[in-house]
């Protein structure tokens, strides 16, 4: 076993992890897909010891989303249906790279696929950044009345 770039050693096996909340996402081969101690990265499947957020999803998806080409790609598909092709003009990356990201997020099911004849398009699931959106809204509201509340010291 080789180290990964942070140092630690990884294994390549799958875990399981939970199902999606906003609905049915196919699972790659192989089994679900989680992620390594330090990054997302489908090859290095061992679990985060520790989830960020109460919603593994929403910690997932928010992982995915630190990577600026996934979130050029979030930020077009917001504005219509693209293709790979389409993608690969706007944000200046290979095809082979943008599919692999374009399988990530759809893996985590923010991003659906239609089949159209030689070309595929995919569409952003609004409903997915909806619930996240709401998370936050929801955190925000408690800090707002957090605001008088303060835990006393011992």
């Amino acid at each position: 076993m080789a180290p990964h770039r942070c140092g630690r050693r990884w294994r390549p096996e799958r875990t399981v992890r939970q199902t999606f909340p906003f609905g049915p996402a196919p699972a790659p081969p192989g089994g679900p897909l989680a992620f390594t101690h330090c990054s997302f990265d489908p090859r290095r499947s061992v679990p985060s010891p520790q989830w960020v957020l109460t919603s593994p999803v929403t910690d997932e998806l928010l992982r995915a989303l630190t990577d600026p080409t996934r979130a050029r790609i979030v930020e077009l598909l917001a504005g219509e249906q693209l293709c790979v092709c389409h993608l690969a003009a706007e944000t200046g990356a290979t095809s082979s790279n943008l599919s692999n990201h374009l399988r990530l997020l759809k893996d985590l099911g923010a991003v659906e696929a239609e089949p159209a004849g030689r070309y595929t398009y995919y569409r952003l699931r609004p409903e997915v950044l909806e619930a996240v959106s709401a998370h936050y809204a929801a955190l925000a509201s408690r800090a707002r009345l957090a605001v008088a509340v303060k835990r006393p010291c011992d």
